[in-house]
C-alpha cells in the first residue's frame, strides 16, 4: 500500500481520537462553579446535584454530598460493574 494512502488516513483518525477525547468547555453556570471548586459531574448527573456538591466541596472538611444521577446512569454503571 502507498504511504500517501494510509499516512493521511491515520492522521485523521488520530486527530478525530484526540477532538472526541478532549473534555468540552462547561456550558452551564453551575459546571462552571463546579470547575471552581473542583468537581466533575457524573455521569447523568443534574444540575442541582452539581450545584450542591460543589457548594459542599467549597466547605470541605465538613460537608460531602454525593451525587444524585439518574436511572439510566445507575443502571449503566450497574451492567459496566456487576456485583459479585
Amino acid at each position: 500500500m502507498n504511504i500517501s494512502v494510509w499516512l493521511p488516513a491515520l492522521v485523521g483518525a488520530v486527530l478525530l481520537l484526540y477532538l472526541l477525547t478532549q473534555r468540552a468547555r462547561p456550558a452551564s453556570q453551575a459546571a462552571r462553579l463546579a470547575a471552581l471548586a473542583g468537581a466533575r459531574r457524573a455521569l447523568g448527573e443534574g444540575d442541582e446535584s452539581l450545584r450542591r456538591r460543589a457548594n459542599a466541596l467549597s466547605r470541605w472538611p465538613y460537608s460531602t454530598v454525593a451525587p444524585e444521577v439518574a436511572w439510566w446512569a445507575r443502571l449503566l454503571n450497574s451492567l459496566r460493574n456487576p456485583r459479585p
